[in-house]
């Protein structure tokens, strides 16, 4: 095992390996014989790619052709995770709707990324049921060019941004005024001249105010310093390669253990002791190489293997490694110079409850100058998307640590070890380089976006999509949609509900309601964590998601294909289609991979494609 160790060591340290050399880490990493016939079946049949001694892209491979390690791992890590979610999720599972051959700038490609949002789903889920592609899972096609769709859950607009690209009319609906703020800055058509100006000037103005009012010499300093200790105790790849050592062991004990642990009459400490016995040599090795790491620091690291620890090895390593490198860090910095959070102030937003206790006073100044030149810009469009920048920014920089942005524990003020980016990182004290690096992102992103949507029609409706006259908002906002709608009627639905119990949606972004003083309606959220998940809680989920559907059956063809996608843990939606006069005519079952929340636990939703019995 320690020459596994060893040979992983010394295969991970180089990006492209030789033909035998793939084959070499490939038998290790699997744990059985990976032959050179099977990683020539992998080129063969594209599923990795060859490369010559500089890293370039091949069309063909022999001798001298090289293998991306990173691509090989991924396309292993791929396969073994089919299987295990398989296993416990079901058979069923149609991993095709994984989508996990994207890379994630694909799965947030161009508007998608415009701002972060919980619980929205990718747009290849959207486009693999609107477009006219068939499969062996997706038989039919269920709508084409120039129909209209509707998502009267409409979020963060995943499904109108991709029927712009399919060329297809669409209807959003949502409670909350912050969504569809996100949403109208997604599919509004700028002067992209005139919003790069616009854009530029903000950012640039806002800038200039800061530093002349809160620029200190020490965040320069403190920056250069922080950099310093992560390239001298945090080397990349050298830590994140031992720490994943590390877990990887605590992993393989815990499985032995696990196995050992059927019998019943013997106590797990015993267990553990006796799978650990049996693996002195690589104790002995990994001790060594942690050894070797904290041996950069003036103070040794006190950590050894044991029972104790073994069940959370890979967090203790880190986290005793990092209470060392802070506190050699913390010499270094001058107390004096040091910025602190002001929590109680009578500067900007001082009487916000959110801002006042998760921004700096310098923040909070920021953020109030750059909405005073969101009020001087004469185009409602480029005012709602400057907000849109804004709050991403503003997102970005509370005061916590980079693992707890999505879900807010306690404001963070010192240097911390991040758990995120595997080094020394610490809480932003403005919002400057974030609004900058925004501006540029948001003004290719709209770029991109604007050569790639068809001309068609998009609303966006902030109201309750239980009672929501969709046909007379449409006759007032625009007449020739109007017409096409009262002519042809709504053509079907993709939507995804809030899942019972599980986000607050104001919540998750009650900085935004705090910023833009927009009002809160709370109360309407339908299946809003704060209620729970209990029997009442379900059977108003039930009333609620069955009055949208009852409500908008007006405004949809009697043909309609409705697409719902939801984690239904609690087997609510039968009685959801029976309630709402709807049949379920099929249940597409898919693995959802690349959550931003922190429980990475197996996990699925269901599609159900329902219509109008």
């Amino acid at each position: 095992m320690v020459a596994h160790f060893k040979k992983k060591a010394n295969a991970l340290t180089k990006e492209f390996l030789t033909l035998k050399e793939a084959c070499e880490w490939a038998s290790s990493y699997l744990g059985r014989q990976v032959t050179l016939n099977n990683i020539s079946y992998l080129i063969q049949y594209a599923k990795i790619h060859t490369y010559d001694r500089e890293g370039n892209l091949k069309t063909g491979y022999n001798g001298d052709a090289r293998i991306s390690l990173h691509e090989l791992k991924q396309y292993y890590d791929r396969s073994r995770k089919e299987k295990r979610w398989k296993e416990l999720l079901g058979e069923d599972i149609n991993w095709n709707l994984s989508f996990d051959n994207f890379r994630e700038s694909e799965r947030t490609k161009h508007v998608h990324r415009l701002h972060p949002y919980k619980g929205k789903f990718i747009p290849q889920l959207v486009e693999y049921f609107l477009d006219s592609h068939i499969n062996d899972f997706k038989r039919n096609v269920f709508f084409h060019s120039g129909d209209i769709i509707l998502d009267p859950f409409v979020g963060s607009g995943t499904t109108l941004v991709q029927c712009l690209e399919l060329g297809m009319h669409s209807i959003g609906v949502d409670i909350s005024k912050f969504n569809c703020m996100i949403s109208e800055a997604k599919v509004q058509n700028y002067n992209l001249n005139k919003l790069s100006n616009a854009l530029h000037k903000a950012a640039k103005e806002t800038e200039t105010f800061s530093k002349a009012r809160f620029w200190y010499e020490h965040e320069d300093v403190i920056e250069q310093l922080l950099s310093s200790f992560n390239t001298k105790y945090y080397p990349n790849p050298e830590f994140k390669f031992l720490l994943s050592l590390v877990r990887e062991f605590e992993g393989k004990i815990e499985n032995e253990a696990l196995e050992l642990s059927k019998d019943a009459s013997i106590d797990r400490p015993k267990i553990v002791e006796e799978v650990l016995s049996k693996h002195k040599d690589e104790i002995v090795y990994l001790e060594e190489q942690i050894a070797g790491l904290a041996g950069r620091t003036s103070t040794p690291i006190q950590f050894s293997i044991s029972e104790e620890n073994i069940k959370n090895l890979g967090n203790e390593f880190a986290d005793k490694y990092a209470e060392i490198v802070l506190k050699e860090l913390e010499k270094r910095i001058p107390r004096k110079k040091q910025m602190k959070l002001s929590f109680i102030s009578e500067e900007a937003f001082a009487n916000s409850p959110f801002l006042s206790r998760w921004f700096t006073e310098r923040q909070r100044a920021e953020m109030q100058y750059y909405i005073d030149q969101v009020n001087r810009e004469d185009d409602p469009k480029i005012q709602d998307l400057m907000r849109i920048i804004l709050s991403r920014a503003v997102r970005s920089c509370r005061a916590t640590k980079h693992v707890d942005l999505a879900t807010l524990i306690k404001p963070q003020a010192e240097p911390y070890y991040c758990r995120k980016h595997f080094k020394i990182c610490r809480p932003v004290t403005t919002i400057i380089r974030h609004l900058n690096r925004y501006t540029e992102d948001t003004i290719k992103r709209v770029r991109e976006f604007s050569n790639l949507r068809r001309n068609v029609f998009c609303e966006v409706i902030n109201d309750d999509s239980r009672t929501v006259d969709i046909l007379n908002y449409i006759a007032r906002r625009n007449e020739d949609f109007y017409r096409i709608l009262e002519k042809k009627k709504i053509d079907g639905i993709f939507t995804s509900p809030p899942y019972v119990g599980q986000i607050d949606y104001h919540e998750q972004h009650a900085y935004a309601y705090e910023l833009f003083n927009i009002d809160r309606k709370d109360e309407q959220e339908i299946g809003k964590q704060s209620n729970g998940t209990g029997k009442k809680a379900q059977s108003d989920y039930i009333a609620g998601i069955s009055a949208v559907l009852l409500n908008v059956k007006k405004f949809l063809r009697k043909d309609a294909h409705i697409f719902i996608v939801a984690n239904d843990s609690k087997y609510l939606y039968p009685t959801i289609a029976k309630a709402s006069g709807l049949e379920i005519v099929e249940v597409f079952r898919r693995p959802v991979l690349n959550r931003t929340e922190r429980d990475k636990q197996p996990y699925s939703e269901s599609i159900f494609h329902m219509m109008f019995t």
